[in-house]
């Protein structure tokens, strides 16, 4: 939503001297393994999940949600590797 003016807000961020915000960098299929734990959004809401299976020639992966086991197929770049 804000991506168009990142730029523009790191450019003033700089100027006040206020540090550049970190921002999670989306995920490859490759990036990913099974038994990872990781974040990704769907409608509404926001997902902790874990890597099911990694279908690079597709880069998309299988997670299972972790909240009510229900398993999902999301495109790689669409997720988000936990720290």
């Amino acid at each position: 939503m804000l991506a168009p003016h990142a730029e523009m807000i790191e450019r003033f961020a700089a100027l006040l001297g206020i540090a550049k915000p970190h921002r999670a960098k989306p995920a490859s299929a490759s990036a990913l393994s099974e038994g990872q734990r990781v974040r990704y959004r769907q409608g509404r809401g926001n997902f902790e999940a874990t890597v099911v299976q990694v279908r690079s020639e597709t880069n998309s992966v299988v997670i299972e949600r972790l909240m009510d086991g229900k398993r999902v197929v999301r495109p790689a770049t669409k997720v988000m590797p936990l720290s």
